[in-house]
């Protein structure tokens, strides 16, 4: 499709959120020097971080049309900006717009939006089943196969959608929406940042300290994760409109597999994010019903965990898998490891994972770490998203 608006100003002292960035460095590539155009292609994986730069080429397109601002920046709905848009061509290698798609599909962004912190390169899962098995967790493991992401945007709402999936899958068994843990606007990541719902909220849920694209090659599972960006109100459109859900995960199928289908559904969260992951469930009562599993990333580590919801989804016939950084309780004469796996037999089944069970990652912090349950907290989905796949039965 033509990406035929910016969300925010580009070029000097513009909020050059990458895509918007992508737009108009292509447009400008497109048009003739003669008319504005600059003399060699420009480098949009450059100018992402160059402001000055990307500013030269906006003033040099300002003066050759004539237009009465060379302040060397493009807003949206401004002169320049609807010059650019008369005189380019069309974003190429995307499709064509369809008035009958809920969302964009957009194209690759700059590996800006790559989002990975070192201080969070927490080490992975080397061996899932060992997680009911033995007490010390495996850390390690192999690549897996290649995976890839995708990005959407939904238009109507400015909101964007991330979705991870195998490269080349040509069936799908399910699709997994992911809902992220509370936002908190004021942060310097997202309030210094106006692409920060996308760089450090889909981002750091895909290649950042969730790491989604690496658990889901390892997985070796037939998914596509949905990471839908947070909302600074709390409540975005994958938690409350069910016929806009419906439709993109349709149109995700469909560009994924070729087939626009209703596919099985997975929901997960981090943290707090159970509270989105209930209001989904509350307000899509039919993709509810759709439902085949749901994985809780240690929601239980806030007293308000509603984990009487968590029943009723097992009850209604999901298979609910919950981690959490309790310890097993004492049981008699039974010993921790068949505590461990009774409580994971259940449905919902309690994964138990206690500080000292990490002693192998190369993040721990040895025994006397004062944030024990904390730690833990952080590096329960670094890893265990590939455990939760690999466990769920209808995926095997």
């Amino acid at each position: 499709m033509d990406l035929t608006e910016i969300s925010f100003s580009v070029g000097r002292n513009g909020g050059n959120l990458p895509l918007d960035v992508f737009n108009v460095v292509t447009r400008l590539n497109s048009v003739p020097p003669g008319k504005g155009g600059p003399e060699a292609p420009l480098d949009v994986n450059r100018l992402v971080g160059d402001p000055g730069a990307l500013g030269n080429a906006i003033q040099r397109f300002q003066a050759k049309q004539g237009l009465p601002s060379r302040d060397g920046r493009i807003d949206p709905g401004g002169k320049t900006w609807q010059r650019l848009k008369q005189v380019s061509k069309p974003i190429p290698n995307v499709p064509t717009p369809s008035d009958s798609r809920t969302m964009e599909a957009l194209p690759a962004l700059p590996p800006t939006w790559s989002f990975d912190r070192p201080d969070k390169n927490f080490q992975m899962l080397a061996d899932p089943p060992a997680v009911t098995r033995d007490w010390i967790l495996p850390f390690g493991g192999t690549p897996g196969r290649e995976c890839e992401i995708r990005l959407y945007r939904i238009p109507t709402k400015n909101q964007f959608v991330g979705v991870a999936y195998p490269k080349g899958v040509g069936t799908l068994k399910a699709i997994m929406i992911y809902f992220h843990h509370p936002m908190h606007p004021e942060d310097v990541e997202y309030a210094g940042d106006p692409f920060g719902y996308v760089n450090f909220g889909i981002g750091d849920y895909m290649v950042g300290r969730m790491k989604v694209l690496k658990q889901l090659a390892r997985s070796r599972r037939d998914v596509a994760v949905v990471v839908p960006s947070p909302s600074s109100t709390g409540v975005g459109e994958f938690q409350s409109n069910e016929k806009l859900v419906t439709a993109a995960l349709r149109e995700i199928a469909e560009d994924l597999t070729g087939t626009a289908s209703d596919l099985p559904l997975i929901l997960a969260h981090y943290s707090g994010g159970f509270d989105f992951l209930f209001k989904f469930v509350e307000a899509c009562p039919q993709l509810a019903k759709r439902v085949r599993a749901v994985y809780d990333f240690d929601g239980r580590h806030h007293v308000s965990c509603p984990n009487g919801k968590f029943t009723a989804l097992a009850t209604g016939g999901a298979q609910v898998i919950q981690y959490s950084g309790e310890d097993v309780a004492a049981a008699g004469k039974r010993t921790r490891e068949e505590v461990l796996r009774s409580n994971a037999a259940k449905n919902p089944a309690l994964i138990n994972l206690p500080y000292a069970r990490w002693e192998e990652n190369s993040a721990w912090r040895g025994p006397r770490h004062p944030f024990q349950r904390s730690w833990v907290h952080e590096m329960v989905p670094t890893c265990m998203l590939l455990h939760a796949l690999v466990s769920t039965r209808f995926l095997s």
